[in-house]
């Protein structure tokens, strides 16, 4: 089983740009937060070794 990102409740992606409720945060975490290795957020800390910009999407987009 993929490791659900621990996180996604605190995302500032999420916090700029979807409600707990919204579509949006419902079909990525569907398709990217419940497999944090599909999430390009963790990936850019992981080679930057520093956050992310708060409007990448957990898809890599920046919006």
């Amino acid at each position: 089983m993929a490791d659900k990102c621990e996180i996604v409740d605190s995302c500032p992606f999420f916090e700029i740009f979807g409600t707990a409720k919204s579509r949006l945060k419902k079909e990525y975490v569907e398709k990217i937060c419940n497999d944090k290795s599909k999430c390009k957020r963790i990936g850019y800390v992981n080679v930057n070794e520093k956050k992310p910009p708060d409007n990448m999407s957990p898809t890599g987009r920046l919006f």
